[in-house]
């Protein structure tokens, strides 16, 4: 049972991160993606690879802070931008032993930045990134089904920024 069970939560925190891209408030999408980061986080947990699952506590925390503030109409201070962002950074410098190590810490920063945003376009922008970065290291890896998942990503997202510009054009006529 424990040999399937990473890859069953890797696949529901898919599907509830490429859920949450197709949203249009900020809060919402932020609460989704906080369950998928506890899922994806479990799923490192349980395959032994505490660097990954290091930095989705960091994103467990994130999510929830800028989702409360952006649930009660508050801005999130650049100060506490700034507090993730190092979070991330020590955590890379602990754990990245190569150059390629700093691919997802890159994707982790651009996730950071772009959840702190007002813009759920911005948003989603950011994680099609994000999301080509992970794809490009996951490749290099041979980290396959992640890829596959990355693509899953990276279609949602466009998915959703189409659908947010389709509703801005009706929204102008």
């Amino acid at each position: 049972m424990l040999d399937i069970l990473p890859h069953i939560l890797g696949a529901l925190a898919l599907l509830i991160w490429v859920i949450s891209l197709q949203l249009t408030q900020k809060h919402k999408m932020l609460f989704l993606q906080l369950i998928s980061n506890v899922l994806y986080g479990s799923q490192y947990f349980i395959l032994g690879l505490f660097s990954a699952a290091s930095m989705n506590l960091v994103s467990i925390v994130r999510c929830y802070i800028f989702g409360v503030d952006s649930k009660n109409g508050k801005n999130t201070p650049l100060w506490l931008l700034g507090a993730f962002v190092s979070a991330i950074l020590i955590l890379a410098l602990i754990n990245c032993k190569t150059l390629l190590d700093f691919v997802p810490i890159i994707a982790a920063l651009l996730f950071t930045v772009s959840s702190w945003q007002k813009s759920t376009r911005v948003i989603c922008v950011s994680c099609l990134i994000a999301a080509a970065f992970l794809a490009i290291y996951n490749f290099i890896v041979g980290a396959y089904i992640n890829l596959g998942g990355n693509v899953f990503e990276i279609s949602s997202a466009i998915i959703a920024i189409i659908r947010s510009y389709k509703r801005k054009e009706s929204e102008v006529n």
